[in-house]
Parts: C-alpha cells; structure tokens; sequence
C-alpha cells in the first residue's frame, strides 16, 4: 500500500500517509508540512522522521524520509522527478546535503493538544 501511494502521488501524500498521519493532520506540500512538525537536531534523526531540502531561493519543495537511524549518515528515501524512488545518503551527496534546511518529526495529535 505505501508503495502504491509513492508511486503514485509523490513524497508529499507517501510522507503524510506513511508517517500514520491523517490527512488533517499533515498538509500535502513539503513546505507547509515544514511548517507543520517539531524541528529536531540532525544529529537526533530516527527512521520516519522528515527532511526538508530547498532548491531555489530558500523554499522548501523536497520533503524525504529519514530511513537511517541516529549515529548513522543521514538517509532518506524519496522521489525523485527524474530518477523516481530512491534511497539517498544525504551526508554524502554533493546534491542534497547543501539543500538540506530541516529536520523533522510528527508529534502525535495527542502532544500536539497537550501543548496548546
């Protein structure tokens, strides 16, 4: 199911979908869905985190997976436009690392409740 959902809507709707988010909960773009999660250290990176990654001017327009656990190279998986799905180191690429602008992690509806 989650690969059917990458494949075809793309990183936004597979990370709202995957992180066991609804649809309420999580915006569709990669900048809104910034906008939208605690930011955390990139050192403190788990599995199912998201990274945020800008290409122009500082607008955020990628949105990955962290795949990797913390102590490891910052992974994700993504998709690409022009390579489709795939597993990207982001600490070793000279592509990604440079964009990358945040990292971040979905809170619970429940902690998000709590805190207002």
């Amino acid at each position: 199911m989650e690969l059917i959902l990458l494949l075809a809507f793309g990183y936004g709707i597979y990370s709202m979908f995957s992180s066991g988010a609804d649809q309420s909960s999580l915006p569709r773009s990669a900048r809104d869905q910034e906008a939208h999660v605690e930011k955390i250290p990139i050192e403190e990176a788990k599995k199912g985190d998201l990274v945020f990654f800008s290409h122009r001017k500082n607008i955020i327009a990628h949105v990955g997976i962290v795949v990797s656990d913390p102590g490891e190279d910052l992974t994700m998986i993504h998709a690409s436009s022009s390579r489709g799905i795939m597993i990207s180191n982001i600490i070793q690429s000279t592509y990604w690392k440079p964009r990358l602008r945040s990292v971040g992690r979905i809170l619970p509806e429940s902690s998000k409740n709590a805190e207002e």
